[in-house]
């Protein structure tokens, strides 16, 4: 454990580094922009933005977690996470939908957080015209989608870091739910839909 925790902290203090490094790469991607190198300037810029969000990314999963404990509505929860996808243009073409009440014990920033990450990869599975369907009951709540659905094997690999299923995805959205669920005592399992899609189902 005395390993891990070194270990940690060397990567967490190397993710550190890169940022810095990506900020002056950033800066003069910016600079070649501003003096008419659109073309060089813009593909500069766009890998600087993908390396970023993935130190970013990186970065939490690194971080330690002091959840607290509080009552909460998981309706107001789900909708609040709704309300942010909404704003994003993943969702654009897409339904989300919340259905059914329950409660849970729990630390709402770190679900909302884990919430958003689920619902942003139903987006992503979802085909345009589709829908995306948030179901609570007490003490649980699933995240329904209308992709292609995931086999056993794909969704237990899904959850382990860097392992993604899409090509420009980190590989770090679903391991970084599951670390934020499982720090308030909760569960995530992700499962095949018997009528096509994946079901992700929190539950405490």
């Amino acid at each position: 454990r005395e390993r891990f925790a070194e270990l940690g902290e060397m990567t967490a203090g190397v993710a550190h580094q890169l940022k810095n490094g990506l900020a002056v790469l950033k800066g003069q991607g910016q600079l070649l922009k501003r003096t008419g190198h659109g073309e060089a300037a813009g593909a500069l810029l766009e890998e600087t933005e993908e390396l970023e969000r993935l130190v970013q990314r990186f970065l939490q999963w690194a971080k330690p977690l002091d959840p607290v404990a509080e009552d909460l509505r998981l309706e107001d929860v789900a909708a609040q996470a709704i309300t942010e996808l909404k704003r994003r243009p993943v969702s654009q073409g897409r339904t989300l939908v919340c259905e059914g009440q329950g409660a849970a014990t729990g630390d709402p920033v770190l679900l909302h957080q884990a919430l958003v990450n689920l619902l942003e990869n139903a987006c992503q599975a979802t085909p345009l015209g589709g829908r995306i369907l948030v179901r609570i009951a007490g003490g649980r709540l699933e995240v329904l989608d209308e992709g292609p659905g995931l086999s056993e094997d794909t969704a237990i690999r899904m959850l382990r870091p860097f392992e993604s299923g899409r090509p420009d995805g980190t590989g770090l959205g679903l391991p970084l739910a599951l670390k934020w669920l499982n720090a308030q005592g909760a569960d995530l399992r992700l499962s095949p839909r018997p009528q096509g899609g994946t079901s992700a189902e929190i539950r405490w």
